[in-house]
């Protein structure tokens, strides 16, 4: 890709550089089509001598990513506007598929969650195929956090006593103010009910490279970070049932 002369807006990625096609895909379980108004929008695919040939020492990867015609899908959700500059609006490998059948995009509910908190720095949005909501896993940023836990729990922490951190982090009453200010975000987002995180835990170790969560590009690593926290999740998803017996019970 590259920026149109005399082009200098942000949030897209320019037109295609010569020696590269490119053409968008629909996912119409993700509700993604080329008809889309008032641009397309798709699975990017792009073919070319620019690109790279093969996965190294993964002839499987390369067959399940690249077409008979040399049509490389991107796994990238793209959008084109009438200028002919794309834009990434979501990933398509980062889908899952809840129990009541409902497809959701957790790296897009996490990216309006981190951008709507100034307490959260990194998430883990998890959803389960047998279960109809969302839990989600927060690293939290210390700075803004401990004032924000000491005003719930009436009492002063200080950001650099990881200690004290740690257990507000884990206290119920703030764990409880984060989701709802996580249904106000989603409220204010338009968010559909199954896209609402139920329950949250907080942590204070961040996701990084070294503990094997976050790939060299700065993505998280799903199936690791549910490996991690499965223990975490499990509880979660439990005390979120326990909640909804007991509101249905009111």
């Amino acid at each position: 890709m590259a920026q149109l002369p005399g082009d200098f807006s942000t949030g897209n990625w320019g037109g295609l550089a010569p020696g590269v096609e490119a053409c968008l895909k629909s996912v119409p379980d993700m509700d993604y089509l080329v008809t889309d108004k008032p641009n397309p929008r798709g699975e990017l695919l792009i073919r070319g001598n620019a690109r790279f040939r093969e996965y190294y020492k993964s002839p499987e990867e390369t067959t399940k990513t690249t077409d008979a015609d040399g049509w490389f899908s991107t796994g990238d959700i793209s959008e084109v506007d009438s200028l002919g500059r794309f834009k990434i609006i979501d990933g398509r490998k980062n889908v899952l598929k809840l129990a009541q059948g409902e497809y959701i995009s957790p790296e897009q509910i996490e990216n309006v969650y981190l951008a709507n908190s100034s307490i959260l720095a990194q998430a883990f949005v998890h959803g389960d195929s047998t279960q109809a909501f969302l839990v989600a896993i927060f690293g939290i940023d210390t700075v803004t956090f401990a004032p924000y836990a000491a005003d719930i729990l009436k009492k002063s922490i200080d950001p650099t006593d990881l200690a004290a951190v740690k257990a507000a982090a884990a206290d119920s009453k703030v764990r409880a103010a984060v989701v709802r200010d996580l249904d106000n975000i989603g409220k204010k987002n338009k968010f559909n009910s199954y896209e609402k995180v139920k329950a949250v835990h907080l942590e204070l170790e961040p996701f990084t490279i070294e503990n094997e969560l976050l790939t060299p590009t700065i993505k998280l690593k799903r199936p690791q970070a549910a490996k991690k926290f499965r223990a975490h999740l499990g509880r979660l998803y439990e005390e979120a049932l326990a909640e909804q017996t007991l509101s249905a019970k009111l």
